[in-house]
């Protein structure tokens, strides 16, 4: 990816090279927003203090090909996820997705937000607000 000025600011390297990015996930990810007609299917889930939307970022899919799982966490204002590093005694935020046919890669967790609490030393990693987590996920052909 290259920025304004025409300088590399992000790379992306695939460990195999047929499975890659559509050229509207990468445009997805710089952006930081939906495509429209993103989604497949979704399930969402209504909690008092945080809703959940997960949804596939691509209408289609086939082998060899590396879509990401969306998840879209909206949180109560007011109210808080823990990101990591958190102190002992505490619980972050985390997501394991598991698929029979695919290979699943590691969540990429946004950057989270420094957070003070009135009388403790120290700092909290939290998300707030909206967060949006993107766990890829490739349709490898397994040949065996």
């Amino acid at each position: 990816m290259l920025d304004q000025d025409g300088v590399v600011s992000e790379r992306h390297f695939q460990r195999n090279y047929r499975v890659r990015e559509s050229g509207r996930d990468l445009l997805a990810q710089v952006w930081g927003a939906r495509l429209p007609g993103e989604t497949l299917a979704e399930v969402t889930l209504g909690e008092e203090r945080v809703g959940i939307r997960a949804h596939l970022n691509s209408p289609t899919y086939w082998r060899y090909q590396r879509v990401h799982l969306m998840v879209d966490l909206t949180i109560t204002p007011g109210y808080h996820l823990y990101a990591a590093p958190v102190p002992d005694g505490y619980t972050r935020l985390a997501l394991e997705v598991a698929a029979e046919l695919a290979e699943i890669g590691a969540p990429r967790f946004p950057s989270p937000n420094v957070f003070h609490v009135a009388g403790l030393n120290g700092e909290f990693w939290v998300y707030e607000s909206a967060v949006r987590l993107a766990v890829p996920i490739e349709f490898v052909m397994n040949r065996g």
